[in-house]
């Protein structure tokens, strides 16, 4: 809807319906600002240009800064406080720069004394300038997309000699200057108001006044961003547990919740909403207590603070679209198991006007959050257009543009194509991506294996999806194959290996053998895509974040991913040491599995093995492996051409 009003805007001069004026949607309500001005100081967004432009490597004053005035003072040292109010760990280990406001050059500076809630800085003043920005978050970038940045603790432009001579003079005797305002170098990297932290006189004197611990109610606007320190607003306001806000129709609404614990610990917090309207009071819901996961799944968690933390919690209410307008009052009423329950109290008018989109267009107020509960995409019988719904007959299965035929052992005997080389179509003659059936191999004494296998039916519990399982044994060997295919191509199976007696195992493998012009190009495993490489011998390594591998043509392949039941998906590009690949032990088997490709005649073996191990009696190893049947869909070149964004 916004699109047609941004064009009517653009163009004033359309006559007829397209010069029509269109009504703007009525705003969300925000909370009143509160008071720029801390210790006296006023907090403010500055506009000044950085000293360092983005991804340049070198030295940056930084992005926040105290603006000083001279009043008056003169000498060649003087000193003034500076009440920043900092919550980053260690700001004493930080640099600290002063330079002369007017001409930009840094002047003589040091640190006397540097804590949390205040510094005092000594520096030589400039004849005829009187005001100087001190800059105390200083940092070093090595520059690039992903820079390394570090808070060196000195920039080494002070004269040594000025330094000591600064340091031998007595603080109270010197000249003082006045801070006059904290700024920001823009307003997204602004602290106010809650990262400007309380004392910690403050902080003692508000848990004291809370009796070890307490509920702060915020409105959404102003999200809760420190976990060890309150904000310094708290210290000061008389109210901290009622909020008045209001709301439109069809609004997505939040706001918080903060609990403070103090010198104890608050343990399995439950949340109710009291007071409320019923209807209200089943709309609501807190997001941090639980909610529905990426497979549709309702989950609740335990919720603890330690102590001295602050955990906030979210509260969401999705206004029904004919609730009637007027106030809404209830109270949102918190139990830790070991403490006495507090409550805030909230007080909503719902205004008569409908909001557009559910608010959902403003995420900055936090309108999204519902989408955190969204179960879209987890009807599984819901099949995207053009894909088609899984078909079975008996071991034969089939999705848009393929077809797999089950083995007896659960897994592929053979997998086949349809699409044309061009995508844009599917052919009547199939062409086989498999050049043999696909089994994993239990090597012991110098063979494989022989296991033997139980029938097993293929289900279908929704259009999009097929599932079967399959129980194989011998006298040494338990096996267990769960398939899963579904309508995109995604064919998974969990495959669990159990040893029957003590064995001494030679390796575990999954041979994939392929039709040579099916694994004409490659993707994985180190290689960028192009060619094959006639042989490809890969082993498992952390730092190098691979899984598995693509082999394929433009009309037919298969990509697999080598996996376990401890799969977590991990972090991409400058992230992925925060949370990197979980190596899968089965196939990983302390750093002897891998992949070895190599061509034999018109084949291509991708044979994925794990190494000899021992295994002792009712030993249970699982190999998980998930493969990509491609290409997925046909390719519909005139809606292509057609779709402009």
């Amino acid at each position: 809807m916004s699109r047609p009003r941004l064009l009517f805007a653009a163009f004033p001069l359309f006559g007829g319906a397209l010069g029509a004026q269109v009504a703007s949607p009525t705003p969300l309500y925000r909370a009143a600002p509160l008071s720029p001005i801390v210790d006296g100081v006023v907090w403010e967004s500055g506009d000044w240009t950085p000293h360092l432009a983005a991804g340049a490597k070198g030295d940056s004053w930084g992005n926040h800064r105290a603006v000083v005035t001279l009043d008056g003072a003169s000498g060649d040292v003087v000193a003034v406080k500076i009440p920043w109010r900092r919550h980053d760990a260690t700001p004493a280990a930080k640099a600290v720069v002063v330079i002369d406001a007017a001409t930009g050059i840094p002047v003589n500076s040091m640190a006397r004394r540097v804590e949390p809630s205040s510094g005092e800085i000594l520096f030589e003043p400039v004849t005829g300038s009187g005001e100087y920005f001190v800059y105390y978050m200083p940092w070093t970038s090595g520059g690039g997309y992903y820079p390394k940045v570090s808070y060196p603790a000195s920039m080494h432009l002070s004269d040594t000699a000025w330094i000591r001579h600064a340091a031998s003079l007595d603080p109270a005797a010197l000249p003082r200057a006045r801070t006059t305002a904290i700024q920001s170098v823009d307003a997204f990297h602004s602290f106010f108001p809650m990262e400007v932290a309380a004392t910690p006189e403050e902080t003692a004197r508000f848990l004291a006044d809370a009796g070890g611990w307490a509920a702060v109610v915020e409105p959404r606007d102003r999200p809760v961003r420190m976990r060890t320190a309150l904000p310094a607003h708290w210290a000061g306001r008389r109210s901290l547990t009622t909020l008045e806000s209001r709301v439109l129709r069809g609004e997505s609404f939040s706001f918080q919740v903060a609990i403070v614990a103090g010198a104890e610990p608050l343990d399995s917090l439950d949340i109710r909403f009291e007071g409320f309207p019923d209807a209200v009071a089943r709309a609501m819901t807190c997001y941090n207590c639980g909610g529905i996961d990426e497979n549709g799944r309702r989950f609740r968690k335990v919720i603890n603070v330690p102590a001295g933390h602050v955990q906030p919690l979210w509260i969401g209410w999705l206004v029904a679209d004919d609730h009637p307008a007027g106030p809404v009052r209830g109270r949102v009423v918190i139990q830790p198991r070991n403490q006495p329950a507090k409550s805030v109290s909230v007080r909503i008018v719902v205004e008569p006007e409908m909001a557009t989109n559910h608010g959902y267009d403003q995420p900055a107020l936090m309108t999204r959050l519902p989408w955190l509960n969204s179960t879209v995409g987890t009807d599984p019988d819901f099949v995207i257009a053009p894909f088609t719904p899984v078909t079975v007959a008996g071991h034969d299965l089939r999705i848009l543009g393929r077809r797999i035929t089950l083995g007896r052992h659960g897994l592929p005997d053979a997998i086949e194509s349809s699409f044309t080389p061009e995508l844009t179509t599917l052919g009547e003659h199939p062409e086989s991506v498999l050049a043999a059936p696909v089994d994993l191999e239990v090597h012991i004494a110098g063979a494989a294996e022989q296991l033997r296998d139980d029938q097993f039916v293929v289900h279908q519990p929704a259009r999009g999806v097929a599932t079967w399982q399959v129980e194989r044994r011998s006298d040494r060997i338990a096996m267990r194959v769960e398939g899963r295919l579904e309508y995109d191509g995604m064919l998974d199976y969990r495959i669990r290996v159990t040893a029957l007696e003590a064995l001494t195992i030679e390796d575990i493998r999954l041979p994939v053998r392929l039709a040579r012009e099916a694994a004409t190009y490659m993707l994985g495993l180190g290689a960028v895509g192009g060619r094959r490489p006639d042989t490809v011998d890969w082993r498992w390594k952390v730092e190098n974040h691979q899984e598995g591998v693509w082999l394929g043509a433009v009309n037919k392949g298969l990509q697999y991913v080598l996996r376990d039941d401890d799969y977590i998906r991990p972090l991409n590009t400058n992230f992925y040491q925060n949370q990197p690949l979980r190596m899968p032990a089965a196939w990983f088997n302390a750093g002897q599995g891998g992949i070895r490709i190599e061509t034999d005649g018109e084949t291509v073996l991708a044979s994925n093995y794990s190494g000899p191990r021992q295994m002792a009696a009712g030993d249970t190893l699982q190999f998980n492996v998930r493969f990509l049947l491609t290409p997925v869909k046909t390719i519909d070149t005139g809606n292509h051409f057609r779709t402009r964004f």
